[in-house]
């Protein structure tokens, strides 16, 4: 396939997409409740090429965690359910490193961005993901 080209809206299929979004939404009911599950295509088209725009794809759904224990959340109910997990920070890549894949979940951890603690002395920051 010429890269150029997009691709299908999903390679499962519509109706298995739809089933898979289902069961992700079931899953994480906490992150669809507030808004940090995007499953519409509409949502989903923000996430479809990072800084490389060559390629596009839309994922079956993008996570938006904020805390550690989302992620967790993310990761144990995208291995139950056998979604693929593509990590994303800005989106900014050229690389074409946080490319979607049909059947996955975009992990984006543009939520994660505090600066949680300086060590002065050693020149060290520890920091979330997003930061």
């Amino acid at each position: 396939m010429d890269l150029t080209e997009r691709a299908g809206p999903h390679s499962m299929g519509r109706h298995q997409c739809e089933s898979t979004r289902k069961a992700l939404r079931k899953a994480l009911p906490n992150l669809a409740r507030s808004g940090q599950l995007l499953l519409s295509d509409e949502e989903l088209s923000v996430y479809e090429c990072d800084g490389l725009a060559a390629y596009r794809q839309l994922p079956i759904a993008v996570a938006l965690p904020a805390t550690t224990q989302q992620v967790q959340s993310v990761v144990i109910a995208c291995g139950q359910l056998a979604v693929p997990i593509v990590p994303w920070g800005a989106g900014t890549g050229l690389s074409g490193g946080a490319l979607a894949v049909a059947d996955g979940l975009v992990l984006s951890l543009a939520r994660m961005n505090r600066i949680l603690h300086i060590d002065y002395d050693h020149r060290c920051v520890t920091v979330e993901p997003g930061v």
